[in-house]
C-alpha cells in the first residue's frame, strides 16, 4: 500500500514531473490547480520535464540545489548536448534563474518548430521492480526522452499515457510487458540514453563524423553529399516512425533543402537534437562506433571536404522564371515548356498570363465553334458536366479548356458565391414569411446550413433582416 510522504523523497533518474506531482497530490488541496499554488506559488507553470520554469521554486520546496535538479532530472542534457558551449551555459543560465523561453530560444528550440513529446511513458517491468524495491511509483528520465518507444534495459515496448496539464498521474501497475523487437527503435533509445551522460559535441567536429562515415557508405564524396540518394535510405530506415508527425516533418520530400542538408550547410544555426539523433542511428551501429568515430574526427581534415553551397531559392525561381519565359516567347508547346523549365503545366500558365504572354496551342480535336460554345457556357456558370452533356464532349476537354483560362475561374467563383447567397436569401426570407416574430433561434432550427452561410459571408444582411422581423 502506497502512503502519503510528509516529506517525499526524490528518486536517481526521477524526472522534475515526477518530483514536482507527488508533492502536488501529497499537497492534500481541493484541486490540482490548488495544490500547484500551494507547493510552487502559482498555477501557471506548465508541468515539465524537458526545460522547466520552476526550478528555483521546486529546489526550495525540497531542499534540492538548482543546478542537481537540473543536471540529473530535467532532460536539459538531452536537449543541450548538440549545441555550441555559449548557447549551452547561456540556456542553463536562463532555467537556474526560472527563464524557461529564453533556455528554449537560446538553444534554438522555437525555431525548429518541432512539436514536444505529448506522452508521458514507462516501462511495466520497471515500475514492478521499482514498486517492489521502493513501494513508491516514478517517472524515470530515459523512457521520456523523444522518439524514445522501447526500455533500454528490458527491451520493453513503453506504455503511453496522454500528458494532461491538470491532470497530474503516475504509472500503472496492470499493463501487460510487451517485447519490442525492432532493432532501430532499441538504437534510438540506447543512444538517447548514453550520449547525454558523455557531454556535449562540438558541431564542427560533429559534422565532420557525419561526413566522414557518409563517404564510407558511398553517400558522399569530398565536394558533395548525394541527399537524392541518402534522403530515400533515410525514409525507409525510419519507415515504421513516419506514423510520427516529427518525424514525417524532416523526411519530408517536398522542401528542396530541408533535414539533412541543413545539418551541414546551415553551420552557424541551432539544430533540434532529433535531427542529430536520426542521423547519428542510421550511420553508425552502436554508441562505441560513433564515440570512437567522433573522437578520431580531425578538424584539419574538414578542409577536404569542401561541400558546395546549395542555391537560394530565391535564385531557383528565378532560374525557372526565365526559362519559362525563353520557352514562350520561342513559342514552345505547353508540354516542351514544361520540360524545358522541368515545372508543372499551371506554373508555365500563371508566368505566362501574369506576363501578358500566349502560350502556343496544338491544334485540338474540338472545333472553333464548339470551343467557343464551351467558353460561352462556362462564363456564364454552367457546370462543366451540363456543359459536356449539351455539346457532346468529354468533362475533361471542358475542363482542359477551362483551365486554360484562369481569368474565367475567377469569375465563376464569383458566380458560385452569388448564387449561393442568393438561394440562401430566398431560404431565410421564406421562412420568415412563415413566422410573425421570425428568431436567430427559428432559422437555426428551420434552415441552419443556409442560416451559417449567411452568418459566415454576409452577416450584415442576415442581422439587419432578423432585426427587422
Amino acid at each position: 500500500m502506497r502512503l502519503l510522504q510528509i516529506s517525499p523523497r526524490i528518486y536517481q533518474d526521477e524526472t522534475i514531473y515526477s518530483i514536482a506531482a507527488r508533492l502536488i497530490l501529497n499537497d492534500l488541496s481541493a484541486s490540482v490547480c490548488s495544490g500547484m499554488t500551494n507547493v510552487l506559488g502559482s498555477r501557471n507553470y506548465q508541468i515539465d520535464s524537458g526545460l522547466p520554469s520552476f526550478l528555483p521554486r521546486l529546489a526550495e520546496v525540497t531542499g534540492c540545489e538548482t543546478e542537481t535538479l537540473l543536471n540529473n532530472h530535467s532532460l536539459f542534457n538531452f536537449y543541450s548536448m548538440f549545441s555550441v558551449s555559449t548557447a549551452r551555459e547561456a540556456a542553463k543560465e536562463m532555467l537556474l534563474n526560472g527563464n524557461s523561453s529564453g533556455a528554449f530560444k537560446a538553444l534554438g528550440m522555437l525555431a525548429n518548430r518541432i512539436n514536444d513529446e505529448r506522452f508521458l511513458k514507462f516501462c511495466p517491468q520497471c515500475m514492478r521492480e521499482w514498486e517492489f524495491a521502493y513501494g513508491d511509483l516514478v517517472w524515470l528520465r530515459d523512457h521520456q526522452l523523444p522518439l524514445v518507444s522501447v526500455c533500454a534495459h528490458h527491451r520493453i515496448k513503453l506504455v503511453q499515457v496522454e500528458r494532461r496539464r491538470y491532470k497530474l498521474m503516475f504509472p500503472r501497475l496492470n499493463c501487460e510487458s510487451e517485447i519490442n523487437e525492432s532493432v532501430v527503435d532499441f538504437k534510438i533509445a540506447d543512444f538517447s540514453r548514453i550520449l547525454p551522460t558523455l557531454g556535449s559535441f562540438e558541431p564542427q567536429k560533429l559534422r565532420l563524423t557525419y561526413l566522414q562515415r557518409l563517404a564510407e557508405r558511398g553517400l558522399a564524396t569530398d565536394k558533395t553529399i548525394h541527399l537524392s540518394k541518402w534522403r530515400p535510405e533515410l525514409r525507409k530506415y525510419y519507415s515504421h516512425l513516419l506514423i510520427d508527425e516529427r518525424v514525417a516533418q524532416l523526411l519530408n520530400d517536398n522542401r528542396e533543402h530541408g533535414f539533412p542538408a541543413n545539418i551541414f550547410y546551415n553551420k552557424f544555426g541551432s539544430h533540434h537534437p532529433l535531427k542529430h539523433m536520426l542521423i547519428i542511428c542510421f550511420l553508425f551501429e552502436h554508441v562505441g562506433d560513433f564515440v570512437v568515430s567522433y573522437s578520431a574526427a580531425d578538424k584539419k581534415a574538414l578542409a577536404e571536404f569542401k561541400l558546395s553551397q546549395p542555391t537560394p531559392q530565391l535564385e531557383i525561381d528565378h532560374g525557372r522564371r526565365e526559362k519559362i519565359m525563353y520557352a514562350v516567347k520561342n513559342k514552345m508547346s505547353l508540354r516542351r515548356a514544361m520540360k524545358y523549365a522541368n515545372v508543372s503545366a499551371a506554373t508555365v500558365r500563371n508566368i505566362a498570363s501574369g506576363s501578358g504572354l500566349s502560350l502556343e496551342r496544338r491544334n485540338q480535336k474540338l472545333t472553333h465553334d464548339v470551343v467557343r460554345s464551351i467558353t460561352l457556357r462556362l462564363l456564364v456558370g454552367y457546370k462543366t458536366q451540363e456543359i459536356a452533356e449539351l455539346t457532346g464532349v468529354l468533362v475533361g476537354d471542358v475542363e482542359q479548356i477551362l483551365t486554360g483560362q484562369p481569368e474565367i475561374k475567377q469569375l465563376r467563383k464569383r458566380i458560385r458565391f452569388y448564387s449561393r447567397r442568393q438561394a440562401a436569401r430566398s431560404v431565410i426570407k421564406s421562412e420568415m414569411a412563415c413566422c410573425d416574430k421570425f428568431r436567430v433561434k427559428d432559422a437555426k432550427e428551420r434552415c441552419y446550413s443556409d442560416y451559417m452561410w449567411l452568418y459566415k459571408h454576409d452577416r450584415e444582411w442576415l442581422k439587419q433582416s432578423i432585426n427587422n422581423a
